[in-house]
């Protein structure tokens, strides 16, 4: 400056505090029984709606009778009961299942 004065400056970058929101619980909806050779989408319900990570990962049993994506499809392959789990990515602890029944298309 011209007076021979001296300005400081310094800049401070605040961030936003990011909160971790654990999944508490899974609920698996879709049907209760589906024909071989046929599919079902599943979907899932998460506790609390606003947890921070709301992934989950399917899987089915036993997998000799049916088949399922990542997007929770179902593909029936043969008669018999299998159990579909969605289970929370962030937390392999909390899962929700659902009984399938797979019928014969004479059912």
């Amino acid at each position: 400056l011209s007076n021979g004065s001296v300005i400081a400056q310094k800049v401070i970058s605040i961030s936003p505090l990011i909160v971790n929101i654990p999944v508490s619980g899974i609920t698996v909806s879709g049907e209760g029984m589906v024909t071989v050779g046929e599919t079902s989408t599943y979907t899932v319900a998460i506790e609390p709606i606003n947890a921070t990570n709301l992934d989950v990962s399917w899987s089915v049993s036993p997998s000799s009778l049916a088949t399922i994506s990542g997007d929770g499809v179902l593909t029936a392959l043969a008669t018999g009961v299998v159990t579909v789990t969605a289970t929370s990515v962030s937390d392999t602890l909390v899962n929700g299942m659902i009984l399938v029944e797979l019928v014969s298309e004479d059912t």
